[in-house]
């Protein structure tokens, strides 16, 4: 148990260290009324998802200059100490004030964060009390953790000789590190590092849903968020050591980004979930057009930040001849009726949503605020950038389900969970900041009455 404890520790301080000292540079950048502001789930998180994010993906470019993995880990290392000392402590020592004073005054959070801690320690547990054994890890994410830390830099053979060479490697870097950090192939302890993103995920929408709404409507949301049975099998279950719950985390953050007006942060969080997984190139393709219109005083960087990100590992790809999907080949489209696949598809869509042991009604939660709320929607810029990318994330699921050279049942039944899973989070949180804004309604046309 130490050492599972030693290597959760050390991945939570060495990236968000590299965390602070990214957010510091971002803030400069971001939207004016954003940059002397400090959100409360800004406090570890965001820069948490932010180092992990961009540290990894630097390791990525060290190594096709054959750098080898211990020298970026201790380069990393070396400017995590540096952003602790610079901007850290006094991040943490605010944050930490700011946060007790809240809590006096909104006693009833105590039982909101006992929950979610209570959760964490159990997903915890079970998480590293037993090895991968479903198909992705052990056939292509698992493999590309032990061959990068094997080799210390990329080789061919690392994505040749494994399924999907074309995923990138945000979870391999971080098992590989771990590895590299205990001189071997400790994989308990590379599931505990994987551990704390599981522990961002649930502290940044616990404090987005505790903050926004009243007691009685956040507790049984928070809780039902928590024991959504797909996000408990992927955090603590059958698929610990896949890489889908990383999209929707990256998805759920560059959210709750963009409603808090930080939109240069949200677009970089939103990029990374290509990084995390292919699944969120849509997302963040149509996003970061959404932000660039939209937000017309950041334009140049999100120009320089966006393809920065995006551009090299989708040259490296094409470089090594690995950028084809099995799932996406318009080379291998048969002759089929078109109308049913469409329509198997959006039903088998339908069938995920209301299954109430997964989602417990989620996404119909999602659609009928949307209906309620639809003119906010379209007034609120923060907020129609997202649901739009929702939709047409959804859409493109549905047009590879019915395109794929795959037997169409078979693919469904083993993929539709886990796309959802990109998305739920963020349903989520864009469903508490639309009732949060009708209770804030509510509440001003109550006090204009009084008057």
């Amino acid at each position: 148990m130490g050492s599972l404890i030693f290597s959760l520790a050390t991945t939570l301080l060495l990236w968000i260290g590299f965390g602070f000292l990214l957010m510091s540079l971002i803030r400069r950048f971001d939207l004016r009324e954003a940059r002397n502001e400090r959100t409360h789930t800004e406090g570890f998180a965001i820069p948490f998802l932010m180092g992990a994010g961009i540290g990894t993906f630097l390791q990525f470019i060290f190594s096709i200059v054959h750098a080898p993995l211990w020298l970026s880990l201790s380069t990393m290392m070396a400017a995590s100490a540096f952003g602790w000392i610079q901007f850290g402590w006094e991040e943490c020592m605010t944050s930490m004030q700011r946060s007790i004073k809240y809590l006096q005054n909104n006693r009833w959070q105590y039982v909101g964060w006992f929950v979610s801690i209570l959760f964490l320690i159990v997903f915890f547990v079970r998480s590293t009390s037993k090895t991968i054994y479903v198909w992705d890890g052990i056939a292509f994410w698992m493999p590309k953790m032990h061959s990068y830390w094997q080799d210390q830099i990329i080789n061919p053979r690392t994505f040749i000789e494994f399924n999907h060479p074309e995923y990138p490697l945000l979870l391999p870097t971080v098992g590989a590190n771990t590895f590299t950090l205990f001189g071997e192939a400790n994989e308990p302890a590379a599931k505990a590092a994987i551990f704390a993103f599981t522990i961002t995920a649930v502290v940044l929408l616990s404090s987005f849903i505790m903050r926004r709404l009243r007691w009685y409507i956040a507790l049984p949301l928070l809780f039902s968020f928590l024991s959504l049975f797909i996000f408990r099998e992927h955090v603590a279950g059958e698929y610990v050591g896949t890489a889908d719950i990383f999209v929707g985390i990256y998805i759920l953050a560059g959210t709750i980004s963009l409603l808090q007006k930080k939109p240069l942060q949200a677009v970089i969080l939103w990029c990374l979930a290509p990084w995390a997984k292919s699944e969120g190139l849509v997302w963040a393709g149509v996003t970061t057009i959404g932000i660039f219109f939209s937000y017309p005083t950041i334009r140049k960087y999100v120009l320089l930040t966006a393809p920065l990100l995006a551009a090299p590992w989708s040259l490296f790809t094409k470089y090594m001849g690995l950028s084809s999907s099995q799932y996406f080949r318009f080379n291998e489209l048969y002759a089929r009726p078109w109308i049913e696949y469409a329509t198997y598809s959006i039903h088998s869509f339908r069938e995920e949503f209301r299954n109430v042991e997964k989602w417990n009604l989620t996404f119909y939660l999602f659609f009928g605020a949307l209906v309620f709320r639809i003119r906010q929607v379209f007034s609120d810029k923060a907020l129609f950038i997202p649901v739009v990318a929702f939709f047409i994330q959804l859409v493109s699921y549905m047009v590879i389900f019915t395109i794929t050279p795959e037997e169409q049942a078979t693919f469904i039944a083993a993929a539709v969970s886990r796309l959802t899973l990109h998305l739920a989070p963020a349903a989520i949180c864009i469903v508490v900041y639309m009732i949060s804004s009708t209770d804030k309604e509510l509440v001003h046309g109550a006090k204009i009455k009084k008057r």
